[in-house]
């Protein structure tokens, strides 16, 4: 599929949590603006993309979908799953960059 396909076949309708201030990745430790990052929807914990598309990607590639909790160790909703738009968020709506193709291959392997 290309581009527009997927686009047109993924909808959301759940808000993520839209960050205000720039914050620090729990994962990476740099300073991320907030157009840089994403709070997830359940507990709030916020990350940066390429943290958050590593995360995905890697539970992804040992097939541990069912796996896809916050990646942060102290989190009290740990055991919740990353809901479908979070993941969404980190994927395809992510900010256009040198990983576009890869993020919509991410989408659609976690749709499978």
């Amino acid at each position: 599929d290309d581009e527009e396909e997927v686009l047109k076949k993924t909808s959301h309708t759940k808000k993520c949590r839209k960050l205000e201030k720039k914050f620090v990745c729990p994962v990476c430790f740099e300073d991320i603006l907030p157009e840089e990052g994403h709070g997830l929807s359940e507990c709030g914990h916020a990350f940066c993309f390429e943290c958050l598309q590593g995360h995905i990607s890697s539970k992804l590639s040992e097939r541990q979908v069912s796996h896809l909790f916050c990646p942060d160790p102290n989190c009290q909703k740990m055991k919740i799953e990353l809901e479908s738009q979070d993941i969404r968020a980190c994927t395809i709506d992510a900010p256009r960059g040198k990983n576009k193709l890869e993020n919509i291959r991410l989408w659609q392997n976690y749709q499978h």
